[in-house]
Order: C-alpha cells, then sequence, then structure tokens
C-alpha cells in the first residue's frame, strides 16, 4: 500500500512551481498537509455538474474499496469522497470546489461510473464529472440537486 510513503513525502516536498498552499485558498489544515505530497496539474480544471450519493451509500462503497486495497484505510486527510466516470481513476486524488467557492476540497475518488447499470452513460449525457459524498452534498447544501464545479486531478510525486 502506498499510504506510509505517502505521509513520508506529505511532511518533506512541496513541489509546487505555484503560489505558497496557504494563499492558494485550501480549505482546511488537513487539505493544505495532503496537498504537499503532490504535484498538481494546475490548470487546467475541468468543469461540470456534481451529483450526490444517498445518505450511506459512500460509506459501504469505501468499506469495499478497503477491503479489497484500493484505497488506504486512513481517510482523515480528505474532505470527501466522489465517484468518478473511469475506473482507472479509484484511487486518485482530486481538488474540487463549486464554481462559487474560492476554496478547493481534497476528495479520493473511491467508485466509478458503471456502464452495464447505465450510470456512465447518465453521467455523460447530464454532463456530471463527479458525484460528491453525501456529507459534501450537505456541506455544500446541495442535496437534491447538481452543483456547478472545478475538478483538478493530483499526482504522487514518487518516492526520490
Amino acid at each position: 500500500m502506498f499510504f506510509p510513503t505517502l505521509l513520508l513525502i506529505l511532511t518533506q516536498l512541496n513541489p509546487f512551481p505555484h503560489p505558497p498552499i496557504a494563499q492558494t485558498g485550501i480549505a482546511s489544515p488537513y487539505s493544505q498537509s495532503i496537498l504537499l505530497g503532490y504535484n498538481v496539474t494546475w490548470p487546467p480544471t475541468t468543469k461540470g455538474i456534481a451529483s450526490q450519493y444517498a445518505n450511506g451509500v459512500m460509506q459501504e462503497v469505501i468499506a469495499y474499496r478497503q477491503r479489497v486495497g484500493q484505497i488506504p484505510q486512513d481517510l482523515s486527510l480528505y474532505d470527501g469522497f466522489i465517484a468518478v466516470l473511469e475506473v482507472d481513476d479509484i484511487g486518485r486524488t482530486y481538488l474540487l470546489r463549486p464554481v462559487t467557492s474560492p476554496h478547493w476540497e481534497v476528495f479520493l475518488a473511491v467508485d466509478c461510473a458503471g456502464i452495464a447499470d447505465g450510470g456512465y452513460a447518465w453521467m455523460t449525457n447530464s454532463g456530471i464529472i463527479a458525484e460528491v459524498d453525501w456529507e459534501s452534498a450537505v456541506r455544500w447544501d446541495t442535496v437534491g440537486h447538481g452543483i456547478e464545479i472545478e475538478m483538478i486531478p493530483l499526482y504522487r510525486v514518487p518516492p526520490q
């Protein structure tokens, strides 16, 4: 599992060629600390709609992904969780924010759209680029309707 290595990187590196993290509008101290180990594709951002999972559903997905080793056990550094379009993006970290917010939040992709159940077609046809966890939808006051977001993928910095 990559997480112990990631923690070491987080405490030692700041690979950003742009303003210090404290000046970027990152929402929480946890968000700021997790970004120290990432190289951000800054820009481009992807804009689209975020819908949300029903209450409790994302927690079931998280438990499964942890059980099969696809995501870390310690999720305390993340502000929220998302489902994305592509299966290869499960375990990737993203910055997300509603377009009306100046604050970026750190999200972990824990699920993806299914082709067999029509989820992929529904998301792409509706302009949905992510589905957020229930708690994030409550925090953003978007339960029951979508919200326009910006999303930036982050990539782990390889160990030196």
